[in-house]
């Protein structure tokens, strides 16, 4: 019979001793690898809206060669993007749902992945909500949501109309230039084929009602407390049929009303308010904001408005109309759609409609 004991007690010393890193004098196993660090300075550098997607371009910094972002409909999530990038820079054409989305970045090397860098809200917007409000006074960003329930009609210049506009030299040649740049920027909007001649005339307007205009005529006068209310900076009506009678009076309602005037031209050319919160990026402002936080056509309304007459949109449309194109949702919303957007405030409004 023949003993091994002694042999299997032998070999396991020496394993374990190899182990351990005894008996050859090595060096010992390596040393951890740091901890990658998360990336910083993690932002939103643009985000432009187009008719069926948001375009978020996202940056940060960071030493390593990879990242990997991620974009969520939850905090923390990942159920809407996750790629990785060999830069520190991301194009992300995100949904168009109008809620909220959440973005984060983490480094990878290898098979290590570092903590994300702060997480961030995006806040999307859906041009169709914007052409609701803009042309049918209705859905979730206008001044009288439920008016979709009315099947309200639009109010567009028809096509090819070659409106007068005509500026009292009381409301200066800063007011012709606003104006000039308003109807510029319209008429140079893929589908549309309205134009505008403008002109300073002695006329102040003042005794003037909008049936006394000739038709396809926006007068601008400056006409102080015209308007009513202390905190009205201007007052429109609105122009084209049948919203109105193809003609508008736009008043400057102090000698500070160009601040608005490319606003309440943006009524006579019968379009309504669009309200957004302020906690959207810059970018994302409306010239047809009522709290007045741009002087032109920002880029979302000129595609919001390119959208609707490529689409088909023209005066005397409803929206039941534009809702069979496309160009519009079902209104209540359903719940995933509701917007998550904070409420902006609807009763912080420094212009006037007349006669609507």
């Amino acid at each position: 019979m023949v003993h091994t004991t002694g042999r299997i007690t032998a070999l396991i010393v020496v394993l374990t001793s190899a182990a351990c890193g005894g008996g050859g004098g090595g060096s010992g196993a390596p040393a951890p690898t740091p901890s990658l660090s998360a990336p910083t300075n993690f932002r939103i550098t643009q985000q432009r809206v187009h008719l069926t997607s948001n375009e978020v371009q996202l940056a940060w910094a960071g030493n390593e060669s990879s990242y990997r972002v991620y974009g969520a409909s939850t905090p923390g999530g990942s159920d809407l993007l996750t790629q990785d990038t060999t830069g520190t820079t991301l194009t992300w054409m995100a949904p168009r749902d109008a809620a909220v989305r959440y973005v984060r970045v983490v480094a990878l090397r290898g098979t290590e992945t570092s903590s994300p860098a702060p997480e961030l809200p995006v806040y999307m917007l859906d041009l169709r909500n914007v052409i609701d409000a803009l042309f049918f006074d209705s859905g979730p960003m206008a001044d009288n949501p439920d008016r979709a329930l009315s099947n309200p009609l639009a109010g567009v210049w028809a096509d090819g109309s070659n409106l007068s506009v005509l500026v009292s030299t009381e409301a200066g040649e800063t007011a012709r230039s606003i104006a000039q740049v308003f109807a510029t920027d319209y008429s140079s909007l893929p589908g549309s084929s309205v134009s505008a001649s403008l002109q300073m005339t002695t006329e102040n307007f003042r005794s003037s009602s909008v049936g006394s205009l000739p038709p396809f005529t926006i007068a601008v006068r400056l006409f102080v407390s015209a308007c009513g209310g202390p905190n009205v900076l201007a007052c429109a009506s609105y122009g084209p049929f049948p919203l109105g009678p193809n003609r508008s009076i736009v008043t400057m309602n102090s000698p500070n009303g160009n601040v608005a005037l490319s606003h309440e031209m943006g009524h006579s050319y019968g379009m309504s308010h669009v309200h957004v919160t302020g906690a959207v990026r810059p970018e994302l402002n409306f010239l047809m904001n009522p709290a007045l936080v741009s002087q032109q056509l920002t880029e979302p309304e000129k595609t919001a408005i390119t959208a609707a007459l490529q689409g088909g949109i023209r005066g005397g449309w409803r929206r039941d109309q534009a809702l069979a194109a496309g160009l519009v949702l079902p209104y209540p919303p359903t719940s995933a759609a509701v917007s998550a957007l904070p409420a902006p405030d609807r009763n912080a409004s420094q212009c006037k409609i007349i006669g609507s």
